[in-house]
């Protein structure tokens, strides 16, 4: 599983705001319509021949978000209470889900081949049964890294 695009509508310091997360996919939320496009200066295989590895750097200033933005994605794997109001965009097996809250109203029909998953009815979220057994939650791994070291 490869996260593509979140949007997150308001999470701490993080309002109204998108990140392309994947290599050569452009996606664009205007508050109604979600768009795609590839992006054309992408290059292929540019860290691994074999197409394994895509990278993605989170930078800047201090106070700008980069923690917070690792902090909501993490909520997805660990059980228990999280905060959603957003949107997910991922590839699994070379084909696009979507996921998203239901107050936030999404058209993304001009998108060949995405699929929607889930619509979520809550902001705040106990992880029930279709929650953690969703394809999101199923195959996200993260690797958690802090500033603070400990003796």
């Amino acid at each position: 599983m490869e996260l593509l695009y979140i949007w997150i509508k308001d999470y701490k310091n993080l309002k109204n705001v998108g990140f392309n997360l994947a290599g050569e996919d452009y996606f664009y939320f205007d508050g109604e319509n979600l768009t795609y496009t590839k992006k054309n200066n992408y290059i292929n295989d540019f860290f691994d021949s074999k197409g394994n590895i895509n990278v993605t750097a989170i930078i800047g200033e201090n106070g700008t978000g980069k923690t917070n933005f690792f902090r909501f994605i993490s909520q997805f794997s660990f059980p228990g209470f999280f905060e959603f109001e957003g949107i997910v965009v991922f590839n699994n097996n070379k084909e696009k889900y979507i996921y998203h809250h239901q107050d936030i109203k999404v058209r993304f029909d001009t998108i060949t081949g995405i699929k929607k998953i889930d619509t979520l009815k809550s902001k705040n979220i106990v992880n029930s049964y279709s929650v953690e057994n969703s394809i999101l939650q199923k195959r996200t791994k993260f690797v958690y890294i802090s500033n603070i070291l400990n003796p």
